[in-house]
C-alpha cells in the first residue's frame, strides 16, 4: 500500500508539473508568429565597384512579388563589413504567342456568296488584352440566315368570258376558278345578249348570250427582310510577356581590425607609459602585454571588432526563449525537486519509552 502512494504521489507531481509548464509557456506559443519565408539569391558575386570591395546578391521574383522582402541587412564575410549600397532590377521578356479565331457578322440582302464577298474584308487586324496580330479569313467559314421575314397578303381579280349560253342562268358559271396555284371565288355576273337568233347546222336556233364573270382571291406573299453573315477569321497574335524580374543588391566592404589587435596596441602603448616613468610592469603585467600577434594560428577567440563580437550561447537561448518563461521554469524545477524529496523521503516510526 505504500508503494502504491508513493507511485500515486508521483503521478500527480508530475501532472502538476505538466500542468505549470503549460500555463507558463502557452503564452508564448499562442503569441509566436510563424517565421517568414527567407529569400535565397540565386547567385552571389565579391568583385570591386567603382574601386570598392563589393559583394552583389541576385534574387529572381515573379512580377507580382514585393522587392521590400529581399533582405538588406549588413553581414561579415572575408573579414570584412559588408552594409546596403543600392539595388538595381532587370526585367526578362519573352513573346507569348496562341492561335486566335475571331467572328464577325454583317447584314446582306442577299444570301449568294458571289454577291457577299465584295463587301467582306479579306483581313483583320486583331488587337485585345495584350495580343495583337493580322487575321486572314477563312472562306469556308462564311454563312449567312435569314434576319427576318415579312407577310403581305393582296387581293386577285380575274375576269372570264363565257359566250354561247342559251339562257342566262348562273349555275352555268363555274363558282371557282385557279389562277396561278390561287383559288379564286366568284364575284360577279354579267349577261349581253350575243344575236336574237342563229342557224346553226341549217336549223334555226334561238337567242344567245354571253356572260362576263369576275372572279376575286387573296394572296399572302412571304418576303425576307435581309441576311445576317457570318465570317470567321484565323491567325497567330502575340504579345510580350514579363516572366521575372532580377534585383541586383550590392554590398560594400570595409576590414574590421580584430580586437585581440586593438587590444595589443593598448597594452603596448600602457607599456611605453610605464617605461618611460622608469618603472617596471610586475609580472602579471608581462603576461597581459604577451599577445599572440595578428595573423597567428591561433589567435584568441574575441570575434572583430564592434559588429563581430560574439554572443554566449546561454544569452542567445535565453534572448529566443525568453527571460520570464526561463525564470518560470527554474522554479518549477525546485518546486518540483523539493515535492519529489518529500514524497520519497522514508517515513520513521517513534519509539514509545516505558
Amino acid at each position: 500500500m505504500i508503494i502504491k502512494s508513493k507511485i500515486s504521489n508521483i503521478i500527480m507531481c508530475v501532472a502538476l508539473l505538466v500542468v505549470l509548464a503549460v500555463s507558463v509557456y502557452s503564452p508564448a506559443l499562442v503569441n509566436a508568429q510563424p517565421a517568414e519565408r527567407q529569400l535565397i539569391p540565386v547567385s552571389i558575386s565579391y568583385e570591386p565597384v567603382n574601386g570598392f570591395s563589393a559583394v552583389s546578391k541576385v534574387f529572381s521574383l515573379p512580377p507580382y512579388a514585393n522587392p521590400a522582402s529581399i533582405p538588406i541587412d549588413s553581414f561579415e564575410m572575408f573579414g570584412q563589413y559588408f552594409t546596403f549600397g543600392f539595388m538595381t532590377q532587370d526585367y526578362t521578356m519573352y513573346t507569348s504567342e496562341v492561335e486566335m479565331r475571331e467572328a464577325i457578322t454583317i447584314e446582306t440582302s442577299t444570301n449568294s456568296l458571289n454577291d457577299i464577298l465584295p463587301s467582306i474584308e479579306r483581313e483583320i487586324w486583331y488587337d485585345r488584352d495584350g495580343y495583337s496580330g493580322l487575321l486572314t479569313l477563312d472562306m469556308h467559314s462564311i454563312r449567312s440566315e435569314s434576319a427576318g421575314t415579312t407577310t403581305r397578303s393582296s387581293t386577285v381579280r380575274r375576269t372570264r368570258t363565257y359566250p354561247h349560253l342559251p339562257s342566262q342562268d348562273s349555275s352555268l358559271i363555274p363558282r371557282t376558278i385557279n389562277e396561278g396555284g390561287i383559288n379564286l371565288n366568284l364575284y360577279s355576273v354579267s349577261w349581253q345578249v350575243s344575236s336574237s337568233s342563229a342557224v346553226v347546222d341549217g336549223l334555226p336556233m334561238g337567242a344567245t348570250y354571253t356572260a362576263t364573270a369576275v372572279y376575286t382571291g387573296s394572296l399572302s406573299q412571304t418576303s425576307t427582310v435581309g441576311y445576317v453573315t457570318t465570317a470567321e477569321y484565323t491567325g497567330t497574335v502575340s504579345r510580350l510577356a514579363q516572366s521575372q524580374i532580377h534585383y541586383t543588391v550590392v554590398f560594400f566592404g570595409t576590414y574590421v581590425e580584430p580586437l585581440y589587435v586593438a587590444a595589443e596596441a593598448e597594452l603596448q602603448y600602457s607599456s611605453d607609459s610605464i617605461s618611460a616613468e622608469g618603472e617596471e610592469p610586475d609580472a602579471n603585467e608581462e603576461e597581459l602585454l604577451t599577445l599572440p600577434p595578428y595573423g597567428s594560428d591561433s589567435p584568441p577567440d574575441v570575434g572583430y571588432g564592434t559588429y563581430g563580437a560574439s554572443t554566449s550561447r546561454l544569452s542567445g537561448l535565453v534572448e529566443g526563449i525568453g527571460g520570464t518563461q526561463v525564470v518560470a521554469a527554474m522554479v518549477i524545477v525546485v518546486i518540483a525537486a523539493i515535492i519529489l524529496i518529500v514524497l520519497l523521503k522514508p517515513k520513521t516510526k517513534k519509539l514509545k519509552t516505558a
